[in-house]
Formats: C-alpha cells, sequence, structure tokens
C-alpha cells in the first residue's frame, strides 16, 4: 500500500485535476448559456449546482466503495491489497487500452464518456425553456453519469480507514468546484487560450497510466 497520506493526496489530485480538465464537463454549460443569453452570475451559478450533483453521486458511491475496501481490509489483509491493486491494474489497462478495445467490437466497461450528457447535444439552443428547467435536467444528467475512475481509487484507500476515504472526499470536491468555476470563469471572460486538446484525446491513456502504476505501488510498496 502507499505508504502514508502523501501518495493519497497526490493520487487524489492528479485525478480529480485531469478529470475536470476535460472541456466535455463544462464546455457545454456555457454553449448553453450562451444561447440562452445568460448573465456570467447565471452561467456560473448553473456550473456550481451541476458540478455539485455530480460531485454528490460520485462520493457516495465512493463511500460505499470505500467502506468495503476497509472491511476487506480488516477481515482479509493479505488479500485486501492483492485486491485493491488488481482492481486499479485491471481498471487502469482497460483506460490505456480503450481505444483498441472500441475500434475491435465496441467493447464497453466503463465508458466514461458521461453519456448522460447526451442531453447536451439533443438540448434544442433555439427552444425556449426556463431556467431553473435547464438546470435541473442537467443537474440531473450529470448525477447519473459519476466519475467512474475514481470509484477504483476509493476501493484502495478504504484500506487506510475513514480518514483516507474523506480525504479523497474532500480533495476531489475542491478541486471540481474550484477547477470548474475558474475554467468556466475564464472562457466566459475571453481568457480560455489554454490548448487541452492533446489531454482531452488521450484522458483515457493518461488517467489508465495513473491508476496502473498507483496498482504497482499499492501491492510492492505496502
Amino acid at each position: 500500500m502507499i505508504n502514508d497520506l502523501t501518495g493519497i493526496l497526490f493520487g487524489s489530485v492528479l485525478l480529480s485535476s485531469i478529470h475536470v480538465l476535460i472541456p466535455i464537463h463544462w464546455l457545454p454549460i456555457i454553449t448553453i448559456g450562451k444561447t440562452e443569453r445568460w448573465s456570467n452570475s447565471q452561467t456560473l451559478l448553473a456550473t456550481l449546482i451541476i458540478a455539485g450533483f455530480h460531485i454528490l453521486s460520485t462520493v457516495l458511491i465512493g463511500l460505499c466503495v470505500g467502506f468495503l475496501g476497509y472491511k476487506l481490509s480488516l477481515f482479509y489483509e493479505a488479500y485486501a491489497k492483492i485486491i485493491a491493486a488488481s482492481i486499479l491494474g485491471i481498471i487502469g489497462l482497460y483506460y490505456l487500452f480503450s481505444e483498441i478495445l472500441h475500434k475491435f467490437g465496441h467493447f464497453h466497461l466503463f465508458d466514461h464518456d458521461h453519456g448522460g450528457h447526451d442531453i447536451f447535444d439533443a438540448y434544442n439552443p433555439y427552444a425556449e425553456k426556463k431556467y431553473n428547467a435547464i438546470i435541473i435536467s442537467l443537474a440531473i444528467s450529470s448525477f447519473l453519469t459519476p466519475c467512474i475512475e475514481l470509484e477504483g481509487y476509493y476501493f484502495s484507500v478504504g484500506m487506510f480507514g475513514w480518514h483516507g476515504i474523506l480525504l479523497v472526499s474532500a480533495i476531489y470536491t475542491i478541486i471540481t468546484v474550484v477547477l470548474t468555476v475558474l475554467l468556466v470563469y475564464y472562457s466566459l471572460k475571453g481568457r480560455n487560450k489554454i490548448k487541452l486538446e492533446f489531454l482531452e484525446k488521450y484522458e483515457h491513456q493518461i488517467v489508465g497510466m495513473i491508476m496502473v502504476l498507483i496498482g504497482i505501488s499499492i501491492y510492492f510498496f505496502e
């Protein structure tokens, strides 16, 4: 297992940041906001609400997964390390080779394209819908599409007990809220000059590599 909470902190920050930086998580809100002629404050409020629902579902599932990891470590400590490392390794390998798997047979295990976000595409930008109705629909969509790659990480940190689980939850919540709001704010101000195409294109591979490395560290450096 990772020797101390520094490993948990590093892994949580890395996975959470990469997840949030992908434009599909916040760019549709900006697009709809401009179409509906929302003010900047309305768009930022919508961002907070939608991100909040996404965080809520991710953390709720994560608490359950982390609790399972914690219980397993209490009764089957020898196996818990192997299982935790294997889960991260398998999920990581899937992400690493997801493009190949999709090309050959369109295999889907954890297709984190946020299918629930199709509501952004289906939404008619010229239809007259009230602000609250749009927010509710997008919030529900966001709630139904939690951050899957983080859930496997929850299982491994569950072996540290509740302090590890709560630390991951706190880091994920803070980074998601702060980064999402900042990205939307600077985009609204026309300052979004950072090129994220590379990160967006290779998100699965980057996340996969990180999870494999964390899995290896769990197995060899307990």
